[in-house]
């Protein structure tokens, strides 16, 4: 499986402006991603807000400061597990 991301990135981002959380990944079989924020999976609801492209985008079009926090995408297939995580820092 190939990755083309740092293991660990700190985004900072002013309250009401856009940002994109990208995790890429590249394997066979293609692997699957989940998101995960402050080590909960996202929610369904969160999910269908904000994942783009295939699931490989966490997008946020107007960011709050409750939106702060890490979040992590999880990469698997049969052939192993990688992480990427986002240390999202919100200011107002």
């Amino acid at each position: 499986m190939g990755v083309n991301l740092p293991h660990q990135m700190t985004i900072n981002q002013i309250s009401g402006r856009s940002v994109k959380l990208k995790c890429r990944a590249t394997g066979r079989p293609a692997p699957k991603i989940t998101w995960h924020k402050n080590s909960k999976r996202l929610s369904r609801a969160q999910r269908r807000q904000h994942l783009t492209g295939k699931g490989w985008i966490l997008a946020f079009d107007h960011i709050l400061v409750h939106d702060a926090g890490d979040y992590m995408c999880r990469v698997r297939n049969k052939h192993g597990t990688i992480s990427r995580i986002f240390d999202l820092r919100v200011a107002r």
